[in-house]
């Protein structure tokens, strides 16, 4: 059977990347910010699940 909250899990991480160079790019002031805001989490986001993963295979 399929691991549907990995996947969700990654789905959202790359959505919220997305989202925030998407907000960034827009030229209002308020939605950079917001953007800039939303990249920063989707990036430690992606690391803190590529370094657990990392950790899991490691112990295995």
């Amino acid at each position: 059977m399929a691991n549907w909250a990995k996947w969700l899990e990654g789905v959202s991480v790359t959505w919220i990347i997305i989202l925030g160079v998407f907000l960034f790019f827009f030229p209002e002031p308020i939605s950079s910010v917001v953007g800039a805001i939303l990249l920063g989490i989707g990036v430690v986001a992606f690391f803190v699940g590529w370094w657990e993963d990392r950790q899991a295979d490691s112990t295995t």
